[in-house]
């Protein structure tokens, strides 16, 4: 059934039939596309309550008259359709990209909104918030920004270090246990982590493995995987996973994080290496480019004071906007 509605506003008549004729046409998707190119139209339409909108596309160009098209007021999510490939990062999508990366970018609008609306249905259900900490920058506090959003909120978190060589000794060989009974999708993954301690601040802590180079082993679908059987646990708040710029091999995983936070640096050098990062990303992942939010993270212990309030008005920001 298609849950949530998506309105698709551009001046272009073809695009924009095209693309609501493709997103209609997916069955297995959620969502089902209005097309409109006459933008009073589009505000007449979106005035009628029993227009239920989920999401709106518009082309950029009308992107200063927003207001006066939808309304000071308008608590409508928009996402801005750009004619240029290079867009500046959380601005909006490039629009001839292909429409199946469209309605990615889609998905991951609407996904808040069904998961909320999923566990409505089923009271006992936690909301699962899954981190990725990942950075083409050394030394920009991509660790401490990992541990202080596992210890600074309600609930208990589960830290994943998936560093080359991470802060913290495998003692034990946990991590490497971990990854292995990821990668076979092991029946034993739920007893495991059962057994694992939490600090006092509720955090449960997976060390990076001994050998970072398995680490590369790991696929989308092993990750989903593992976010399936956490879930069902229903036991954590949030998953907070610490990638190391060596440890990732298949960069779709970054698709099945809710936010991806990018510490970065001020240093000329730094931001030449964001700058290429962040334009390999948009032109082959565009729908994880989306999700991801540049950061200066304070060099200062996750567990101090400022690191706190400095998580906390990080996490209001993402809240609100």
């Amino acid at each position: 059934m298609k849950s949530y509605q998506v309105v698709i506003c551009d001046e272009e008549v073809d695009y924009s039939f095209s693309l609501m004729n493709y997103i209609n046409g997916e069955e297995d998707y959620p969502c089902l596309a209005v097309a409109f190119t006459d933008y009073p139209a589009l505000k007449d339409y979106c005035k009628q309550e029993e227009n239920k909108i989920d999401l709106i596309l518009l082309g950029s160009h009308i992107q200063q008259e927003v207001e006066e098209v939808l309304g000071s007021e308008n608590e409508i999510p928009i996402v801005w359709l750009h004619e240029k490939q290079e867009v500046d990062q959380g601005a909006g999508v490039y629009k001839y990209q292909s429409a199946e990366t469209l309605l990615q970018v889609i998905l991951e609008q609407v996904k808040p909104k069904q998961r909320e609306e999923e566990n409505k249905g089923d009271k006992k259900q936690t909301f699962m918030e899954v981190y990725g900490i990942y950075s083409p920058i050394g030394r920009c506090g991509k660790t401490n920004l990992a541990k202080a959003l596992c210890s600074y909120q309600k609930g208990k978190s589960l830290y994943i270090g998936m560093e080359e060589y991470g802060d913290t000794m495998d003692e034990g060989g946990i991590g490497q246990e971990f990854l292995y009974d990821i990668k076979v999708h092991s029946d034993n993954l739920c007893t495991f982590l059962s057994n694992l301690l939490e600090d006092q601040m509720g955090m449960t802590t997976i060390a990076s493995p001994k050998c970072y180079l398995d680490l590369r082993q790991l696929t989308e679908e092993d990750i989903r995987w593992f976010l399936e059987q956490v879930r069902n646990r229903n036991t954590y708040q949030r998953v907070v996973f610490d990638i190391g710029t060596g440890s990732l091999f298949d960069f779709t995983i970054l698709s099945l994080f809710d936010r991806i936070f990018i510490p970065t640096l001020e240093q000329e050098v730094a931001k030449q290496k964001q700058q290429h990062f962040l334009t390999f990303i948009n032109q082959s992942f565009p729908s994880i480019y989306y999700k991801m939010r540049l950061l200066s993270v304070p060099n200062v212990a996750y567990d101090s004071l400022k690191m706190e309030e400095y998580v906390l008005q990080l996490l209001q920001g993402v809240d609100n906007g």
